[in-house]
């Protein structure tokens, strides 16, 4: 399975509606498994070197995924944090597992609002497969 452009936008756009919800400036990045960049965005107020480490981040963690090696360490700006989460595939089935399509990364200066807001979205990717999967049964 691959990560479509739609499922790349719908964690992003998931992720920003959280910061907002932390009053947080971010930066996601969202990357398929195979290390390519598939959609970008910062929230008003974000460095751009928030954007960038979201970015690095996340392909870093792509080839990681994919078992290429990734030379160039990947060190955020000071002061900025920096959180992934895995993007599952969709599956029709409810029993199949999901493997991973893609990675979401989430870069702030907000002590504590990345990893909170990553969790949340792949949460609520997993609850829309679930109404997906509803409705087309």
């Amino acid at each position: 399975m691959t990560l479509t452009a739609s499922r790349a936008q719908l964690a992003l756009d998931l992720a920003r509606r959280h910061a907002a919800t932390f009053d947080a400036a971010v930066a996601v990045s969202v990357v398929d498994d195979a290390g390519n960049l598939m959609c970008c965005s910062r929230t008003d107020g974000a460095a751009a070197e928030l954007l960038e480490s979201a970015t690095r981040t996340a392909l870093g963690a792509a080839r990681r995924m994919s078992g290429t090696p990734d030379g160039r360490g990947v060190e955020p700006a000071p002061g900025v944090t920096v959180d992934c989460g895995v993007v599952p595939a969709w599956t029709p089935h409810p029993a199949d597992k999901p493997g991973a399509v893609g990675v979401l990364a989430v870069a702030t200066s907000v002590s504590g609002a990345g990893p909170r807001i990553v969790e949340t979205v792949i949460d609520e990717i997993r609850r829309f497969d679930e109404r997906h999967r509803h409705n087309i049964s």
